[in-house]
């Protein structure tokens, strides 16, 4: 995508017309991102491989994460007019300068040494010798058994996470803001059902989904549950498969499959729904209005789920 000095300009003195820019500026870095760190199809998920230059992120679910801080960071600056400071470059070069491989890839290097799996923290280390363990969180069938190997114990007190009920830290006197939105919206199918304001995180729901017809807004949110969790299942059996298949395994590959399988095991929990779900879901104006809501959330976790690192430590996937 080619960009006019007018448009640059506008952008960074933020006069009329500047949004416009930079909503397509961010498409534009979204594209670059996309295309530097993973590997096949931006409209199919299940093909995506993780390039070798970003192995650092483990796989493709933490690279879309990496994807979304770097282009809130963009979005932070460009409100602040410091975007494109120091930029001299001819209007093509805009992309590869905020962008370089360079750049990108110490970014990289940081946001997988400072973060961990979707902000939650006390999950396996690389270096933990205990393989994490892998039960269904499908409410409705046992899709997924124990994938843990052969012979390995559960720990005394585990919870069973299939069966594991969350509760969303909030004070409804306070009405329902995008984080607690998103952690409904995400959580809905699991939620306790003596969850604090259930009927109002509900009606709040029902005023912001687009529903699909014939069904009406809450059934529209459990079909796309439905299928977020189809999706996840069939790769944690195909992670399974691969582990199955091959009992001896180089260990940095059982080790990425182990990661592998917690980051999915963590996303049926918390994240199920993709961006594209949310941004139709609740009808947003674009995908970065989608990506915004879902960074915010991802880090309001440990506020709003202050009891879950308890029940994941007691399953087995804390360290």
């Amino acid at each position: 995508m080619e960009f006019s000095h007018e448009q640059l300009q506008s952008l960074t003195l933020r006069s009329e017309g500047w949004k416009s820019v930079w909503t397509l500026l961010w498409e534009a870095l979204y594209e670059r991102l996309q295309g530097m760190l993973i590997n096949g199809p931006a409209n199919d998920p299940d093909a995506w491989t993780l390039n070798r230059q970003y192995s650092m992120l483990r796989d493709t679910s933490l690279a879309q994460d990496f994807i979304a801080h770097m282009l809130e960071d963009y979005r932070r600056r460009a409100e602040l007019g410091t975007l494109l400071a120091g930029f001299e470059g001819a209007p093509g070069q805009v992309l590869v300068y905020l962008a370089a491989p360079k750049l990108v890839r110490r970014r990289a290097l940081d946001f997988a040494a400072r973060h961990g799996r979707m902000g939650i923290t006390g999950m396996p280390r690389p270096d933990s010798p205990e393989s994490p363990r892998v039960r269904s969180v499908d409410l409705e069938s046992s899709e997924v058994e124990a994938a843990a190997p052969d012979g390995a114990a559960r720990p005394r007190g585990a919870t069973d996470l299939g069966t594991l009920r969350l509760n969303i830290a909030w004070n409804p006197g306070g009405g329902v803001d995008a984080r607690v939105r998103m952690a409904a919206l995400q959580c809905w199918p699991r939620l306790d059902p003596r969850q604090v304001g259930l009927d109002l995180l509900e009606s709040d729901l029902r005023e912001r989904i687009d529903p699909d017809a014939p069904r009406d807004e809450i059934d529209t949110l459990l079909e796309q549950h439905r299928i977020s969790r189809r999706r996840l299942t069939e790769r944690l059996r195909a992670i399974d498969d691969e582990i199955h298949s091959a009992p001896r395994m180089h260990a940095p590959r059982r080790q990425d499959l182990d990661d592998q399988r917690v980051r999915c095991q963590v996303d049926l929990i918390l994240e199920p729904l993709l961006r594209e779900q949310v941004q139709r879901l609740l009808s947003l104006s674009s995908p970065e209005a989608a990506y915004q809501q879902l960074s915010r959330y991802r880090k309001a976790h440990a506020r709003l789920f202050p009891s879950l690192k308890s029940a994941l430590q007691g399953s087995g996937g804390g360290g």
